[in-house]
């Protein structure tokens, strides 16, 4: 048996995370609320913030639907815009989404392009919101033929997916020169700032753009053989641009192309329109974005060798701009995560050139991250459960450590196999490490081990052979500080057995097998 003992790393992914990703360097999208009225203008929905921070949803509802009939909201598209936005909300809450939702689209939405490029975009928020809190319920459907303009009750996934990207394709159409201007006031209530840096994503269209291809590279959306078929997309034919109509952007609803055609469709189609404006950084984005795309849906090594290859040529121009640098960082996030000999040498190397080159910009920071970790010292450790003297019972993996230090402390495996308690691992217990956490407890053995050097940052062994005076039960400590201190160190504790016996568990013939030394 082998105990191991290791760090590892959580990551939570919500709805929430995945959309608002699209519009800053950080997090962004649509909000689950405005921001209060600009300047000057009354603030209309004080009485309905009022009785829904007070759980009063209906009543909520009823005040904005009295507002909408009395025409108190007539001829003003925003509030007009707002208003059907927080009926949707509230119908949410009392109802659910299948109702909320159908008639937020049946609505009878403004005609003005920010309005509709609001509404547009909330719809298609909560489309995505319906589909990934009852994924599990929808993922059980089987794909129909409704007469409804929007079904939820019965749409698969397949089909949500499809109405989310008709649903961008829509704001897109109806954006018109809207788009192609920063996000007007009344839009910025319901989007997080942009804090990209200036030049980077300037415009709501970028604010669409990549909101749709955030969701055209969430493969919940794709089909069985949407994802069996990714080694079927040609690289080449991924970077070229929309100027002819074989490669003209497709639409985001278009389920008869791959989502990942789709997508570089759409940032071929939005580099071209950088391009015109003379946004050199703008330009980059696009490129790293496709990059950043089809490198996380591509996995044979062809594939991946061909884009970091592609990649590093096109890293070859503009270092003079600080967005030079998040290139460098996310070409050495693909090299290092390539396992091959050497791959975190060129990494660190990919990353501190980015680093050192414009150190302050936000492609310096993820690069000074990057060459960090691949620095930072490591180790991981697996022990036997039971060995004999003299043995090498430990494993470590190592890198950049020269020295590792050990500590061990007896136990009464008698004393805790007459305390009768159940549950869990006993010589494990909170009643044991407690002692020695506090350092009442007093080690019986101590030794330390050197380290050979590891120039290429990646994990080696080592096999340590514990020194314990005398056979019995032992908690064993690993630190790489030789005074066992919490700061900037880490402490690995485990269990061990030390004995002359070994218990083989398993039949042999018609005899069970006895323990042997």
């Amino acid at each position: 048996m082998i105990v191991e003992t290791k760090h590892q790393a959580r990551a939570i992914s919500t709805f929430l995370a995945i959309l608002l990703s699209a519009f800053t360097v950080v997090a962004t999208g649509l909000k689950a609320h405005a921001n209060s009225n600009p300047p000057g203008k009354k603030d209309v929905w004080a009485e309905v913030d009022r009785l829904a921070g007070e759980q009063k949803l209906q009543a909520a509802l009823d005040k904005v639907i009295e507002m909408t009939k009395s025409g108190a909201l007539q001829g003003d598209s925003e509030l007009s815009a707002e208003a059907i936005i927080r009926a949707a909300q509230l119908k949410i809450g009392l109802h659910g989404y299948e109702t909320a939702v159908r008639e937020l689209k049946a609505a009878a939405w403004p005609k003005e392009s920010t309005a509709r490029i609001l509404l547009g975009l909330y719809y298609a928020h909560a489309l995505m919101s319906y589909q990934q809190i009852y994924s599990w319920e929808i993922r059980s459907r089987e794909k129909t033929v409704s007469t409804k303009e929007v079904d939820l009750k019965a749409w698969t996934t397949e089909q949500l997916g499809s109405a989310i990207g008709a649903a961008f394709d829509d704001v897109m159409k109806e954006g018109g020169a809207t788009l192609e201007g920063p996000a007007p006031a009344f839009v910025g209530k319901f989007l997080d700032k942009n804090s990209h840096p200036s030049g980077v994503r300037p415009t709501l269209r970028d604010a669409v753009v990549y909101m749709t291809v955030e969701h055209l590279r969430n493969t919940q959306f794709w089909t069985a053989e949407q994802s069996a078929e990714i080694y079927r997309i040609e690289i080449d034919k991924q970077f070229e641009g929309s100027a002819s109509s074989a490669t003209a952007r497709i639409s985001a609803g278009d389920e008869r192309f791959h989502p990942l055609r789709r997508l570089a469709s759409w940032l071929n189609d939005h580099r071209e329109f950088h391009t015109r404006a003379g946004r050199i950084e703008a330009i980059m984005e696009t490129r790293y974005v496709l990059f950043e795309s089809l490198y996380s849906a591509m996995t044979e090594s062809d594939d991946r060798l061909e884009l970091r290859k592609r990649l590093a040529k096109y890293q070859e121009s503009n270092s003079n701009l600080p967005w030079w640098s998040r290139g460098q960082a996310l070409l050495a996030d693909f090299v290092r995560q390539d396992v091959v000999a050497g791959g975190l040498i060129q990494a660190r190397a990919i990353a501190k050139a980015g680093q050192e080159r414009h150190p302050s910009s936000y492609g310096g920071t993820l690069c000074a991250a990057i060459v960090n970790e691949i620095e930072r010292p490591e180790y991981r450790m697996n022990v036997m459960a039971t060995d004999g003297g003299d043995k090498p019972s430990i494993m470590v993996q190592y890198k950049n450590l020269s020295k590792l230090f050990f500590r061990a402390y007896a136990v009464d495996i008698d004393s805790i196999l007459k305390s009768k308690k159940n549950g869990g691992d006993l010589l494990l217990s909170d009643d044991i490490l407690r002692p020695i956490r506090d350092g009442r407890a007093k080690q019986v053995s101590d030794w330390n081990v050197a380290l050979s050097p590891t120039p290429d940052f990646a994990l080696h062994r080592k096999l340590v052979i514990p020194k314990l005076p005398k056979s019995g039960g032992y908690i064993i400590l690993a630190s790489s500080k030789a005074d066992f201190s919490g700061d900037d160190n880490v402490v690995l504790s485990t269990r061990f057995l030390y004995s002359n016996l070994v218990l083989a568990v398993g039949p042999r013939g018609d005899q069970p097998e006895k323990a042997t030394k």
